[in-house]
């Protein structure tokens, strides 16, 4: 066995190492433990921090929530009917303490809200400063300003909620913006306005396409109003047909009759993104089809701020300033949905004129009579009711005849065609060498101002109990003569007129009427003229032809102006008379015997009766002027009928609900800006070409109590009443100032005695020539005729901007909601709720 030197050896470290590996080990897991610990800390934190989060979030959509159900409560609390509130919606401080004016208005350099909603009713709601507040205000108190909307600009204040907390009883507050939308253009029932266009019922102001859409395309050249086309008419095929598109998309609720693409809630809900900003990461279709209409590179896209500077840039897009006007933001004065309701102040549908029977008409004319204290209420509300009757009916021979129980009186229509005796002529003679034998020769004449329309069937003439039947009066003739002729002394009677050999004669004092049938039998009296007296030189026997003769100037006829039986005349059978009377006044007064265009019309309807009859008191005579004939848009009294009465009913649409109300696209004269009022038929388009705003900016003065002395306008800062508009008859009120700043400028200044030749006076003959009737109420009110089917003063679809939260410096959340009470009625129905969608972080 062989031995080394080398000898293995054990050691106590052993044990040492073991205990080392064992503490190491130890403090791991202590350290792995102490880390789950935390983990597990951070996790029930971060899981209660969610917990907190989701909780927070949860009371703020339930807040929001509540705040909505309280607007829609304002809302169904407005609608006329309902607990006795006012007809209009106009930014006040009455029954209106809800709405929001829609635009700032400028006060020196300064610029202010003239009105912020106030649903609580507990603020100082009147002229709030537009200053700057940031996204997230670090801490808040009721009555402090605040941004609802959201675009940097104080436009609201903060409202502490009672009896609202949130799960960990923090106090919650609100600030609130409510606008009308029916301050804004439709961007899918506006179209546009041309007043060249060759189509009257283009520019009539019979629908909504009439409002002027085209113009905000009118920033690039290149803009076409086929690209709106292309937009909305989706798939339908070419030719793109205008009025099927109003029958089939306008006047249709719910999904369009055909392949239509009008736009959406999508394009709705970006437009009406924090007031004006433009979302650049969001492009919707309605932003696309027109370069710079609803979005630009000037356009802001982020909220006002102090650092920005941008203030004076989005002063810019919400006022309008000549300066820049392409600056002006068309985002919140366009709108895909806003609707009103032809509806009354009780709530009722409005009555139809273009429908309804004589007894309805005469009841309900009546009673808005009778609520102003109108005097001779019954006769006055039965003869506009017999007069309407025939003045829109296509029948030109049946008077309507009404008998009115109220006051046991029977009423008669003015109907075409429009007759009337002109000219009384004679020739007598003795014989030269018998002077007990006279020739005699006498004529009666009988004119027809508008030669096209019907002829006389079944009239007569009735003087001295002789009856003389009208026979054969030639088609188109205006004159027709009646004639008793002596061979020896012979009338003359212009070549073409139609005569009826007639024995008859008359004396002085004799009444010669000229009667017409009436459907039921018998004849009523619509002419007469008696025979003047010999003393006072008319009827001699000089052998010289005598005639007397009446002022046959169109639309003076109906006032029977006359000469004097000592105004001898040469006679004039069978054409225009010499006599013309000094007096000018005129009343256009010719049924035109088709359905009323525009409600506006209504004031070309005689109140009185147009026939002679010395016992009825509300008969027409010589003295008679348009002002004490006609119904006068001027009186406040018959302002007050265009709460009752209609002819945009959407009942005419065979597939409506003939209690149908709701309309499409007005525009709402108590809310909306001057600039969107400027885009309807004819405010701004006048007949010398000069196309400026002053009459939409004149209307919005008046509306709110302003001057516009510093450009030269009128001042209605000291108007008699309330701020705002009761009814669109009020338009007519419009008046002081220049010319063009006037509802009555095609009878102002340089209009004056010029006979409008052509539109917007649809009674033209011809598009070059006037009526005949220059300055006549025709004219005066010819504008507010136009736009009367276009506005409203109420409104029934609204967005909503809410900012709430929770504690004076806690979390908060932006909703926006599109509200629609179009269908709430007393007693019935719910505010619908279109939209509510939260407003996303700028970025």
């Amino acid at each position: 066995m062989i031995k080394t030197g080398f000898k293995l050896r054990t050691t106590n470290h052993e044990p040492r190492t073991r205990l080392a590996s064992a503490l190491i080990i130890a403090v791991i897991l202590t350290s792995l433990l102490a880390i789950i610990g935390m983990m597990f800390v951070m996790i029930a934190r971060v899981d209660k921090m969610s917990t907190s989060a989701i909780s927070q979030n949860k009371d703020l959509d339930s807040v929001a929530e509540a705040v909505v159900a309280k607007i829609s409560q304002e809302l169904v609390l407005d609608v006329p009917g309902v607990a006795g509130q006012e007809y209009y919606d106009y930014p006040d401080a009455n029954s209106n303490a809800w709405l929001a004016s829609l635009e700032p208005y400028k006060s020196g350099t300064n610029y202010y809200w003239r009105r912020i909603s106030d649903i609580y009713n507990r603020l100082d709601a009147n002229d709030l400063p537009a200053g700057i507040v940031p996204d997230y205000q670090s801490s808040i108190a009721e009555d402090v300003s605040a941004d609802a909307d959201g675009d940097g600009v104080a436009d609201s204040k903060w409202v502490k909620l009672d009896d609202i907390t949130s799960s960990k009883g923090k106090s919650i507050y609100a600030a609130v913006r409510i606008v009308d939308n029916g301050a804004m253009l439709n961007v899918n029932t506006a179209y546009e306005f041309d007043p060249n266009a060759g189509s009257s019922n283009r520019i009539d102001g019979s629908s909504q396409t009439q409002i002027d859409l085209f113009t905000l395309a009118q920033r690039s050249l290149s803009n076409t109003i086929g690209q709106l086309d292309d937009a909305r008419f989706g798939d339908e095929p070419l030719p793109h047909n205008l009025d099927d598109y109003i029958r089939d998309v306008v006047w249709r609720y719910n999904e369009p009759d055909g392949n239509y693409a009008p736009f959406d809630i999508s394009d709705e809900l970006e437009i009406r993104n924090r007031f004006t900003l433009n979302r650049t990461g969001v492009d919707c279709r309605l932003e696309n089809f027109w370069a710079d209409a609803f979005k630009g590179a000037g356009y802001l896209s982020t909220p006002v701020t102090v650092t920005a500077g941008n203030y004076s840039d989005w002063l810019e897009e919400v006022h309008y300033d000549s300066l820049v006007p392409t600056a002006y933001s068309y985002r919140h004065i366009g709108t895909i949905y806003n609707m009103d309701r032809i509806i009354t102040p009780d709530c009722n549908k409005m009555t139809n004129i273009n429908t309804a029977d004589v007894n309805t008409l005469c009841e309900s004319i009546r009673r808005i009579l009778s609520d102003a204290n109108y005097p001779d209420v019954n006769s006055v509300s039965a003869q506009i009711a017999v007069n309407l009757i025939d003045f829109r009916d296509s029948d030109s021979n049946d008077i309507t005849v009404y008998y009115n129980p109220d006051d046991d009186e029977s009423y008669y229509g003015f109907e075409q065609p429009c007759i009337y005796i002109s000219e009384l002529a004679h020739k007598f003679k003795q014989d030269s060498v018998d002077p007990t034998i006279v020739y005699t020769s006498y004529a009666i004449e009988l004119y027809k101002p508008y030669a096209g329309d019907s002829d006389p069937c079944g009239w007569q003439l009735v003087s001295g109990g002789g009856k003389i039947q009208i026979n054969n009066w030639t088609a188109g003739e205006q004159y027709y003569v009646i004639l008793n002729e002596d061979p020896c002394v012979p009338l003359d009677v212009n070549t073409g007129t139609t005569v009826q050999p007639y024995s008859f004669s008359f004396a002085a004092g004799d009444e010669i009427e000229l009667q017409r049938p009436l459907p039921g039998g018998g004849h009523i009296k619509v002419d007469s003229k008696v025979v003047p007296d010999p003393c006072g030189g008319w009827l001699d026997y000089s052998g010289n032809p005598r005639s007397i003769q009446r002022d046959i100037d169109r639309h003076k006829c109906i006032r029977r102006l006359w000469a004097g039986a000592a105004d001898v005349c040469t006679p004039t059978l069978g054409s225009y008379n010499s006599y013309s009377s000094s007096d000018s006044n005129m009343i256009q007064a010719h049924p035109e015997n088709k359905p009323f265009t525009n409600i506006g019309e209504i004031g070309m309807i005689l109140r009185k009766r147009a026939y002679p009859d010395q016992y009825v008191p509300y008969a027409m005579n010589s003295n008679d002027t348009e002002a004490t004939a006609r119904v006068d848009l001027a009186d406040p009294n018959f302002q007050k009928l265009f709460k009752y009465f209609t002819v945009l009913d959407p009942a005419v649409y065979s597939w409506n609900d003939p209690n149908e109300t709701r309309v499409k696209g007005r525009i709402n004269i108590n809310t909306a800006p001057w600039y969107v009022l400027a885009q309807l038929p004819w405010v701004s388009q006048k007949s010398s070409g000069n196309d400026d705003a002053n009459l939409a900016r004149a209307i919005v003065a008046y509306r709110d109590q302003d001057n516009l002395l510093s450009s030269g306008g009128p001042d209605y800062s000291g108007r008699s009443g309330e701020p705002g508009f009761r009814g669109i008859g009020e338009l007519n009120r419009v008046v002081a100032g220049p010319d063009n700043y006037s509802m009555n400028y095609y009878i102002l200044g340089a209009e004056r005695n010029i006979d409008l030749p052509g539109f917007p006076d649809l009674t033209t003959p011809a598009p070059s020539l006037g009526d005949g009737a220059p300055y006549d109420f025709e004219e005066r009110d010819v504008i507010f005729s136009r736009i009367s089917n276009l506005v409203t003063v109420r409104s029934d679809v609204f967005t909503a901007y809410i900012l709430v939260r929770i504690g004076r410096d806690g979390p908060q959340k932006r909703v926006m909601a599109i509200l629609d009470r179009s269908n709430v009625y007393p007693g019935s129905g719910k505010v619908r709720v279109i939209a509510i969608h939260p407003v996303p972080d700028p970025r």
